[in-house]
């Protein structure tokens, strides 16, 4: 039994002993030849199948935790999740839902990780971010340490990028708040180089004149 979330079926080498693979240092060329089979044949059409599992959910498409291979209770489920971790960290396989409803790839995705920065996601979503990804934080992808996550340097690269006349008409369809940047605002202030709290507080008062 494996904790793969497929049926693998393969023309494994099978020692005297019949074990498939032996998970120690010193294994035999037969278990060399099964983790060859693990960690380069079975990635990558997987990747295939779940670009194509998304295509047929349409609507909803967003897979499932156990897709992704997080937490492996066996050496052989280990050897092909960490593969396929590998290969979809530079994949272009476009299998994230953002916010906006466009599909993107792991690498061209930012994860909300579901912390403490729950505020600063709902404004970003607010001001409709580009590459932001909400819809998988029960997946635990943002935990995966080739993800970008949510973070001051993301808040305040895209905040960069929306213009003041954008906000402000936000701002006037009380789509945001005043509290909303504040928030947003001493969120980047606090993790990364920037302007003076003063500073801060002067630019979410133009929104008032």
């Amino acid at each position: 039994m494996t904790s793969l979330p497929l049926h693998l079926n393969a023309r494994f080498a099978i020692s005297s002993n019949r074990i498939v693979f032996d998970s120690s240092k010193a294994r035999d060329p037969k278990s060399d030849f099964n983790v060859w089979i693990l960690t380069d044949i079975v990635p990558p059409p997987y990747l295939q199948a779940s670009l194509a599992l998304l295509v047929q959910q349409q609507a909803k498409q967003i897979l499932p935790r156990k897709f992704w291979f997080l937490k492996s209770s066996d050496d052989i489920s280990k050897h092909v999740g960490d593969a396929f971790l590998s290969i979809l960290a530079t994949s272009d396989h476009a299998l994230f839902k953002s916010i906006d409803g466009s599909l993107l790839s792991f690498k061209n995705s930012v994860f909300w990780k579901g912390d403490e920065s729950s505020k600063i996601v709902q404004v970003l979503t607010l001001l409709k971010v580009p590459r932001l990804v909400t819809s998988y934080v029960s997946s635990g992808l943002a935990t995966i340490e080739t993800a970008r996550r949510v973070d001051a340097t993301y808040a305040r690269d895209v905040l960069g990028n929306i213009s003041l006349k954008r906000i402000r008409l936000a701002y006037d369809d009380k789509t945001i708040t005043f509290d909303n940047m504040l928030n947003l605002l001493l969120y980047i202030r606090q993790e990364t180089p920037g302007p003076s709290p003063q500073c801060i507080i002067h630019k979410c008062s133009a929104l008032h004149s």
